[in-house]
Parts: structure tokens; sequence; C-alpha cells
């Protein structure tokens, strides 16, 4: 059975996150984003795998020692596994995208094309 504190960080983080209130940076490791608080930091991962990817998340206490760390294949002992699957692979991806400044960047590009008008063949 997940940890129900665990499943309750990772849907706060995830919630948080996708409302822009918690600041996501990349480390010196490729595809691991991290989130710092108070007095411990979080990082979330990706372990790409032949048949699937399986996404992870560390807590770590202000000297850097690794407390605690689940993957989505721990939290998938239970009817609710594929849930918390999308919630961890959501969490990495809305990390990834505002540690990378995703949004940025494709609000950037954007204001550099002209607008499509409704008339426009778009050939594809």
């Amino acid at each position: 059975m997940p940890d129900s504190k665990m499943v309750e960080l990772i849907k706060r983080l995830l919630a948080s996150s996708a409302k822009g209130k918690v600041d996501w940076e990349p480390t010196v490791n490729e595809g691991v984003y991290q989130a710092a608080f108070a007095d411990f930091s979080v990082q979330v991962r990706v372990r790409t795998g032949q048949l699937s990817d399986d996404y992870g998340l560390q807590i770590y206490d202000r000297e850097g020692r690794l407390m605690e760390d689940v993957w989505d294949t721990d939290l998938d002992s239970s009817s609710a596994g594929s849930a918390n699957l999308e919630r961890m692979r959501a969490l990495y991806t809305v990390a990834r995208r505002r540690a990378l400044g995703v949004d940025e960047a494709l609000d950037k590009i954007l204001s550099e094309l002209e607008p499509l008008v409704p008339d426009d063949d778009v050939p594809f």
C-alpha cells in the first residue's frame, strides 16, 4: 500500500507546480529537476526503460542527504496505481517545463511568427 503522505505530497506538488507556485530548476544531472523548500529539497527524475519510463521523487535534507526515494512503481501496488503513475508523470512534465522555461520559449517564438487567420491554408 502506498504511503498516504507521499501520495499527498505528490498531489500537492503537482497542483502547486501547475499553478506556478513551485520554482523548479535543472540540476547537473540530465533529466533531474529540483525544487527547494525551507529545510528540504525535492527532485523529480525519469528512468527510461525499454518498455516504459519510471518516474521518481526524492527528498533531501538541508545537507543534501537522501531521506526518501519513491518511484511510480512503488506506488503501483493499489488500485490507485495508474492514477499515481499519471500524477508522477505529470509532475515530472510540469517540473521539466518550468525548469527549462518551455512556456517562455513558446511565447517568444510565437511572438515572432505571424498569426494565422481563419482563411490560412495550412498544408497539413
